[in-house]
């Protein structure tokens, strides 16, 4: 891991901005996420993507999904908590403590897995907004393996632009190799930058300790959170997916048998995602824009000669193909950790690649998409389907 980690190009930069202010209790804040969050319906984010998202202050949170392009990290702490990766609840509370000043009308999403230097003209553009916004901290919140170099390069040109900021480190190499103006590393999975689901206090401590790095004298600052992130209930005692469901026994040839199983398989599991959105309040699943039907549909019709058209004529076949796969994770992770049970994020990743058919139906897409003579397929195929650690 550390050589594939140390092969990951990092930002150099000669100069060092660093932005005074008055203090944590006195500043306004904005979040800048790089996890690729886009408002429900929305434009998602596309792979080498360098543009932004904006997300309103007032947005309900029951609106937002991701359409981050990387399969390599958690995604089941956002479905249960947005808080994990945009920690909005947080902030308000701060400020209705007086703890911060306020929190910004606007905040922001880019897509985090793309070189950072590309993403240095939108900062431009975006500086001058948060400024009218009176924003005077920005706090940037990676999720995947490569977003913490970018939240780095963004903090660099913020910085330069005349707006302090703080981020949350998940790659300390990277931090230190790109020596953002201030960071805070925390030893949490990939898709956590904040934290346990559902678990406010320990969420708050993380969101003060990187704001409190605004009242450092100088930089650039890095510092260690001492606590590792608390491990659930399941994870303590075992868990299992208290959802008994069948599933074929064979792999399945011809797109209508794969169809009618996937079909099979959602229904199964209607009943606890239903349990799940209404104790949450919310679902990610969403990012496609297509229902699960539809998408059962487009999965199996890949098998089929020639391959299908998009369902979207905004979005292309491969875009909507990866949108969809991460529509469907997220229903089925939903539904397994609604109840009983407190399963954490390793135990849900491993039932699901391990005992679903979707999970089954996946990894021959993969495959099918690497043969593909379609470039954007096989990128998909490659990288964009299938976690790694779930691959063989």
């Amino acid at each position: 891991m550390r050589q594939h980690l140390e092969g990951v190009e990092c930002p150099r930069y000669d100069t060092e901005p660093w932005v005074e202010g008055p203090p944590v209790a006195r500043r306004r804040v904005a979040i800048i996420s790089t996890a690729g969050l886009n408002e429900r319906g929305g434009r998602p984010f596309a792979l080498g993507e360098t543009g932004y998202r904006l997300i309103r202050g007032d947005l309900d949170m029951a609106d937002m999904v991701m359409s981050h392009v990387s399969t390599n990290f958690d995604r089941s702490g956002f479905q249960q908590d947005v808080n994990v990766i945009f920690p909005i609840d947080r902030l308000r509370e701060l400020a209705a403590e007086g703890d911060i000043d306020s929190v910004a009308d606007y905040h922001y999403s880019f897509m985090g897995a793309t070189d950072p230097e590309q993403m240095a003209p939108t900062i431009e553009h975006l500086a001058p907004l948060l400024k009218k916004d009176r924003v005077d901290a920005v706090l940037l919140a990676p999720v995947c393996l490569l977003c913490t170099r970018a939240v780095g390069g963004l903090a660099h040109h913020l910085e330069a632009a005349g707006i302090a900021t703080t981020q949350i480190s998940l790659i300390r190499l990277h931090t230190e190799q790109v020596r953002p103006p201030r960071a805070l590393w925390v030893p949490f999975d990939l898709g956590r930058p904040f934290g346990t689901p559902n678990d406010a206090p320990f969420q708050t401590r993380v969101v003060m300790s990187a704001l409190r790095l605004l009242e450092a004298d100088s930089g650039p600052v890095l510092k260690d959170f001492p606590d590792d992130e608390p491990v659930t209930a399941g994870e303590q005692t075992g868990w299992a997916c208290p959802i008994n469901f069948t599933r074929p026994t064979a792999e399945l040839s011809g797109a209508a048998a794969v169809e009618t199983a996937l079909k099979n398989e959602i229904a199964q599991f209607a009943p606890w995602y239903d349990v799940a959105v209404k104790a949450r309040g919310r679902t990610t699943v969403g990012a496609s824009g297509l229902e699960l039907d539809e998408i059962a549909a487009l999965f199996a019709a890949m098998f089929e000669d020639p391959l299908p058209a998009s369902p979207s004529a905004d979005v292309p076949l491969a875009d909507m193909l990866r949108l969809s796969a991460e529509d469907l994770k997220a229903y089925f992770v939903e539904a397994a950790s609604a109840q009983p049970g407190d399963a954490g994020n390793r135990q849900l990743a491993n039932w699901f690649w391990s005992e679903t058919f979707c999970a089954n139906t996946l990894k021959r897409l993969k495959e099918r998409c690497i043969a593909s003579d379609d470039d954007a397929l096989k990128i998909v195929g490659n990288l964009l389907l299938v976690p790694a650690a779930q691959a063989d």
